[in-house]
């Protein structure tokens, strides 16, 4: 006895693009959870890792205190912190990132040593490039949990 099933390929294609929206939910999900991350470092004004920011200069200080403004690290006028945002790359990646590019100097420093490196992303390198802090591991872990269920 045999029985023949017809149709899969549409089954198939139906499959893979709930596969595919389900996908793109959990990475939106993932980016905006990473973003705030990002956001809580900012206002614990350490790197994604727990370092604390180098802090600012007397000068720097001095020059905030004379306009009227805080002395929050990388944050003077707001811009910078604004620019951070998420984005899907491809099907099968999120970008956490900032469209500022005076964020590129804090993440590195100036090669002249008049800007620290304050890093603002994980830079720590890893197996596969960068070895993400554990609050960023928690974020996709508990994402993908709730949306999928415990792992098998």
């Amino acid at each position: 006895m045999q029985i023949e099933v017809r149709g899969l390929e549409r089954l198939q294609a139906r499959l893979e693009r709930m596969a595919e929206a389900d996908l793109e939910r959990a990475l939106a999900v993932i980016g905006q959870g990473l973003v705030e991350e990002v956001e809580r470092e900012f206002e614990a004004e350490r790197d994604p890792y727990g370092t604390p920011w180098k802090p600012l200069a007397p000068a720097t200080l001095e020059r905030r205190r004379k306009r009227g403004a805080g002395a929050k690290i990388l944050q003077d006028t707001g811009v910078m912190r604004r620019s951070l945002n998420w984005q899907l790359r491809g099907r099968h990646a999120v970008a956490v990132g900032f469209a500022d590019k005076k964020a590129a100097w804090h993440q590195q420093g100036t090669k002249d040593g008049r800007l620290p490196a304050r890093p603002l992303l994980p830079w720590k390198g890893g197996p596969g490039g960068v070895d993400l802090p554990r609050r960023w591991w928690r974020v996709i872990k508990e994402t993908l949990e709730g949306l999928y269920g415990e792992p098998a």
